[in-house]
């Protein structure tokens, strides 16, 4: 009785082990360092302005364009990505955004 138990646990261990490494949903969240979409909606006037930029660039680049084409500081506007404040450090990859994600855009008035 004891040998029939020894392959029940080798079964055991195997099923375990496979369900230890999930299949990553890789639909929705490019592969690798390809281009996304992303759009920067501004609070303000609900305007939306889009962007493309890799997979695993830094945010900042397209804060900096979006400020510039505004012809705004960069420090007066707030960008945030689903109710998270954004620095620009971040990568579309970090955050796991998906093709066409939206940040909202909110502008600052500078103070004193």
């Amino acid at each position: 009785s004891h040998r029939g138990m020894v392959p029940q646990s080798t079964a055991v261990n195997s099923t375990s082990r496979s369900m230890a490494s999930p299949k990553t949903n890789t639909a929705a969240t490019p592969n690798g360092n390809e281009p996304i979409t992303i759009f920067l909606r501004d609070q303000t006037s609900g305007e939306e302005t889009y962007f493309s930029l890799r997979y695993k660039s830094t945010l900042r680049i397209v804060f900096t364009v979006f400020a510039e084409r505004r012809g705004m500081n960069q420090e007066l506007l707030k960008f945030s990505y689903s109710g998270q404040n954004l620095t620009g450090y971040e990568t579309p990859h970090s955050l796991g955004l998906e093709d066409r994600a939206r940040i909202d855009v909110q502008v600052t008035p500078r103070r004193g």
